[in-house]
């Protein structure tokens, strides 16, 4: 068993040998082989390394060619661009010179435009000024000859105010009393005549109060168209006075001018006529038809009191004679055509 035992133990220590030997074999193999997969790919690292630098160096090599390729083309473009210009400018230069050849030009012709236009201006400011100092000779002329015939003509006027004054004077002489300003003015203040129609001349502005007052025997009066006014009781109580015209220049008739006038019929008012004073028309029995043109004359409240009441007033739509009408109770029509 001992034998037995050491052989085994032999046995045992030499298979011991021979794992280890087998182990250091099989680990020797192995590291071999790793060490050849090392140098395969650390010689395929090469290869593509030497493959990297050599597409290096071919890249380095294409992006310079492209470089230099677009710097050449950027350097052309940049020639043709400075050639292009030269010759912009060149044009510039060429047009400027020949803008300012034609600016001269038109300058030049301008300037000798203006001065034909002076010279005509002046020509005709000329014409102008000789036309006006004739104009002016021969305005003072004409002013010479109004001047005198102006002179003439107030000298004939006057003339014939005097003359017109003397007629008047004649006229009124032995007929009538009368005063003067000397300016137009003639008024009547008493009448001394022994005529029934009684015709006053025409010049007379003014029917003075009491000119005709109580004369009987008046039977008619033609008045003319320079009265102006009939005053306070200028024919009061001509009881036979029938008929009297009113001028189209009368303003005013006074107080009493009418009062008592008994056989006065009618009486026509013109459109000028501004005031009609109290009692004007008392007491004018015979009295029927008052006709008044203004619109609006003022009309004392008395002015027709005494009256019968057959009186008809005629006057324009809206007048004052209307209103004062239709206030008494008087008949009253409008005229036709008169608004």
């Amino acid at each position: 068993e001992a034998q037995s035992a050491n052989t085994r133990a032999e046995n045992a220590e030499s298979s011991k040998a021979q794992a280890v030997a087998d182990a250091r074999a099989e680990e020797q193999k192995a590291a071999q082989a790793e060490i050849d997969r090392a140098h395969s790919e650390a010689q395929s690292a090469n290869t593509r390394v030497e493959y990297a630098e050599s597409s290096k160096a071919q890249a380095v090599a294409d992006a310079r060619a492209e470089e230099q390729k677009a710097a050449q083309a950027a350097i052309d473009r940049a020639r043709s661009e400075a050639q292009s210009a030269n010759t912009r400018a060149e044009n510039a230069e060429s047009s400027k010179a020949q803008a300012v050849a034609d600016a001269r030009a038109e300058e030049k012709e301008a300037a000798q435009e203006e001065i034909r236009q002076a010279k005509q201006e002046a020509q005709t400011a000329n014409t102008r000024a000789k036309n006006a100092e004739s104009a002016k000779a021969q305005a003072i002329a004409l002013q010479k000859k109004a001047e005198a015939e102006r002179n003439n003509a107030v000298q004939t006027a006057k003339n014939e105010i005097r003359l017109f004054y003397a007629q008047l004077q004649q006229a009124l002489k032995g007929k009538f009393e009368y005063l003067s300003s000397g300016d137009g003015y003639v008024k009547l203040t008493k009448y001394i005549g022994t005529s029934y129609n009684v015709t006053i001349p025409e010049g007379v502005t003014s029917i003075g109060p009491k000119t005709f007052t109580r004369w009987d025997s008046l039977r008619t009066v033609k008045l003319p168209v320079t009265i102006l006014s009939i005053e306070d009781s200028a024919f009061y109580s001509c009881d036979r006075l029938h008929t009297i015209n009113f001028p189209t220049n009368l303003r005013t008739i006074g107080e009493d001018a009418f009062s008592g006038c008994e056989s006065l019929k009618s009486a026509v008012l013109p459109a000028s006529l501004q005031k009609i004073g109290p009692k004007a028309f008392y007491h004018c029995n015979s009295l029927t038809s008052v006709t008044v043109y203004s619109k609006s004359v003022k009309i004392s409240e008395d002015a027709f009191d005494g009256m019968d009441e057959r009186i008809h007033f005629h006057g324009p739509t809206g007048s004052t004679i209307e209103h004062f009408a239709r206030q008494k109770g008087f008949k009253f029509t409008p005229l036709p055509n008169a608004k």
